[in-house]
């Protein structure tokens, strides 16, 4: 157990991740820099219980602020293995990877599970620890997009990472892409706020099975919110995990079935509705302007013609009582409102065939 921790005033209180933090997170996360759990890498294991009675809270307490945090990228966790990815924009990375720390570091980077030692390294990376360094740190070259970044900061507690002016960049798109094609994911609401991360660990993969895994991840998600499955705590290291096993051919889907039905539904149900709405669209616009020809009909007829018009369609009004309005209308040269309305319309239209004729 190290005797301190750093943690930098700049980061904890200034910079773009802090602000958004409520005092609970903030909390939470300035304990899991300086953690009796802690160790030199920032990726270790730690005891729930011991945690929450350390910091004064209920273990839901705390759970549920972990798992906001994990949401905003602060932490990750895994199993019983938490990763505190803000920890090199606190701690010196090269204080760490070089001389006898580097050896305590090297053995515990080794205790990590594949899934999150993965994450570990993309965290690093994002911190600006240099990909040379961590390429040989873990004794391997680091995969894209991973290689994007290749130069950190001398004193990276101190300031936000900056752009490499003479490194060019690949910025990945937000977008899933499989071969040559993009697609957007569909989530449930549940799954929106995560869609980031879904979409950063799908990349590279055909667009129907990508959304087949989505669909896993927002019913299993749903299932935690209705108390159906524990809930997932480590997102980032979850939905990798998932991945894997699809790429391994074990990847059995459990909630995403149900999902992708509903999903069906709802878009086959959505299109009958603009389907609806279209007609009901095109009926109103053909009788906008089968009134505005019957207008100009009445109109363009000379007074003769327009008592003939009126007597003609006298025997088409079923209730007596509705002559006196239709009357008066034509009179007015206007298609009155309603079934009186209809009446002149249709009989409009035998008179524009053939100006002058009687119907």
């Amino acid at each position: 157990m190290a005797k301190y921790r750093p943690i930098s005033p700049e980061q904890a209180w200034r910079s773009t991740r802090s602000t958004g933090l409520d005092p609970f997170e903030r909390y939470v996360e300035l304990y899991l820099l300086s953690s009796p759990f802690s160790n030199a890498i920032g990726c270790f294991r730690f005891v729930l219980r011991i945690a929450a009675a350390e910091i004064g809270m209920s273990c839901e307490d705390l759970l549920a602020t972990i798992s906001r945090l994990e949401q905003k990228g602060i932490v990750l966790v895994q199993g019983d293995f938490v990763l505190v990815r803000t920890w090199f924009f606190h701690n010196f990375w090269d204080s760490t990877f070089v001389g006898n720390v580097a050896k305590a570091a090297s053995r515990e980077a080794a205790e990590l599970p594949p899934a999150i030692h993965s994450q570990w390294t993309v965290a690093c990376v994002e911190a600006g620890v240099p990909a040379d360094v961590i390429s040989k740190f873990s004794g391997k070259p680091l995969q894209s997009p991973l290689e994007q970044t290749n130069r950190g900061l001398s004193n990276n507690n101190r300031t936000e990472p900056q752009p490499d002016e003479n490194k060019t960049t690949t910025i990945t798109s937000p977008l899933c892409s499989g071969g040559e094609n993009s697609f957007s994911l569909v989530l449930l609401p549940i799954g929106e706020p995560h869609r980031r991360i879904i979409e950063s660990s799908l990349v590279g993969i055909d667009s129907a099975d990508a959304q087949a895994i989505a669909d896993e991840v927002c019913g299993a998600l749903e299932a935690a919110d209705k108390g159906r499955r524990k809930p997932i705590l480590g997102l980032h290291g979850w939905i990798p995990a998932l991945v894997e096993s699809f790429k391994s051919g074990s990847f059995v889907p459990q909630w995403g079935p149900k999902v992708a039905q509903e999903r069906e539904r709802t878009l086959t149900n959505a299109e009958k509705e603009r389907s609806a709405r279209v007609e009901v669209a095109q009926e109103e616009e053909r009788q906008k302007q089968a009134r505005c020809s019957a207008t100009a009909l009445l109109q363009s007829l000379s007074e003769t013609d327009l008592h003939e018009f009126i007597r003609a369609i006298e025997p088409q009004v079923k209730l007596p009582k509705l002559l006196p309005a239709i009357r008066d209308s034509i009179l007015r040269r206007e298609v009155p409102q309603g079934l009186g309305g209809s009446i002149v319309v249709s009989a409009s239209r035998t008179w524009s065939v053939q100006p002058g004729a009687r119907p």
